[in-house]
């Protein structure tokens, strides 16, 4: 009988142990079908502008001299700018479907 279950291998448990200071994610409860697209959108674009004035934030913490996490900062920051380019796709998919919807002959 073969296991590789130390190694996550064949035998392995699906799930991965639960490692020290690992927190489980709780899923974001997802939109009521009431909601409108709009909404959502526009919850989408607060939650990206709040990344980015929590980055600013800790930058200009750091800029005074307070005591800041540097790893803190950076990861900050990179959530900030992949929050905003995944915005930014999202907005090119809507111009790239509504350009395609005004080429539709009627």
């Amino acid at each position: 009988m073969t296991s590789f279950d130390a190694l996550g291998g064949i035998g392995a448990p699906a799930t991965r142990p639960q490692l020290l200071g690992d927190e489980p994610r709780v899923r974001e409860p997802l939109p009521a079908a009431g909601r409108s697209f709009g909404a959502a959108l526009a919850g989408a674009l607060e939650g990206v502008d709040d990344l980015q004035d929590e980055a600013a934030r800790k930058a200009e913490a750091l800029a005074r001299g307070e005591p800041v996490q540097l790893h803190d900062l950076l990861i900050s920051m990179e959530e900030s700018s992949v929050a905003f380019h995944l915005m930014l796709e999202v907005r090119n998919k809507l111009l790239d479907a509504w350009e395609a919807l005004n080429r539709i002959p009627v």
